[in-house]
């Protein structure tokens, strides 16, 4: 099934988004932290929230603020965006999808560096590699790739091509 099928469908049951994601995974009442401090001599860093602040930087500085709800417009665009998400989640279950794609997929992204709120180094698992990755390239015009990336290394260099740094230029 591709994208255009599956958002089809679920438009055709006449489901909204929140409710065909709950379908689709069910989720339990949770309350989430959403915190990240980064300790030295005392707190260097804090970014999130917790206990209905808000812990946050800008150029002049770490500020903090009350939390506030998000608000949900539910705009086209949003449900557009979801609808992929569970497209992509759909698709990473099942067929084509095999236990070797996932793994190709989770080293893949193990070898990519992305960098949080505070500056420290973390990984994207498998799925959100495979999630993100393909939700860029269907909005593109692209099509699914299930296949993970199969080297991560950099192309070789040019032999011809170098730069020279110092004083004299």
């Amino acid at each position: 099934m591709n994208f255009q099928m599956f958002q089809a469908m679920m438009i055709s049951l006449g489901l909204s988004d929140f409710h065909l994601f709950n379908a689709l995974y069910p989720l339990q009442q949770m309350h989430i932290f959403n915190l990240l401090v980064k300790y030295g001599g005392g707190i260097l860093d804090m970014r999130g929230s917790i206990g209905g602040q808000t812990h946050a930087r800008n150029r002049f500085g770490s500020y903090i603020r009350a939390r506030t709800s998000p608000v949900n417009p539910k705009s086209s665009r949003q449900v557009g965006a979801r609808i992929m998400m569970m497209y992509l989640a759909e698709q990473w279950r099942e067929s084509p999808m095999d236990n070797a794609k996932r793994e190709a997929w989770a080293t893949y992204a193990a070898g990519v560096d992305w960098r949080n709120k505070v500056d420290q180094v973390v990984h994207l698992t498998g799925f959100n590699m495979f999630i993100r990755s393909n939700a860029a390239l269907i909005r593109a015009g692209g099509t699914l790739v299930t296949d993970g990336p199969p080297d991560i290394g950099l192309p070789p260099g040019d032999p011809d091509f170098y730069c020279r740094f110092g004083e004299s230029g």
